[in-house]
């Protein structure tokens, strides 16, 4: 699976929590490429999220935990919310992640 397909998966599950949250997020960019190290293959990922501001918004990124998200043939290895900026009641937020491809891995029970 390319870096690409698992930004696509990431934007979805980060998009599927935010409604279960009570919030309404926006893709307005997104960037992938891909990484390794010499034991492991996966991508580096950034997605900025455009949403209403407030503390909901605010509580939500500070929440966001690597373990929460299922990603199907990758699992997520960092995930942090950071840059939020807000102008007229409009808050952008910047998502940095790091996947791994799940090839060599077990799936979570």
């Amino acid at each position: 699976m390319s870096a690409v397909q698992a930004c696509d998966r990431l934007w979805r599950a980060l998009e599927r929590s935010a409604v279960a949250a009570g919030l309404t997020v926006t893709l307005a960019a997104q960037a992938a490429r891909p990484w390794s190290s010499p034991t492991f293959t996966g991508g580096k990922h950034q997605l900025v999220l455009v949403a209403d501001a407030g503390d909901g918004l605010s509580a939500w990124a500070g929440a966001l935990d690597a373990d929460a998200f299922e990603l199907p043939g990758h699992m997520i290895s960092e995930l942090k919310a950071s840059d939020i900026y807000t102008l007229a009641g409009r808050a952008e937020l910047t998502i940095d992640a790091v996947t791994v491809e799940r090839a060599w891995l077990p799936e979570k029970p």
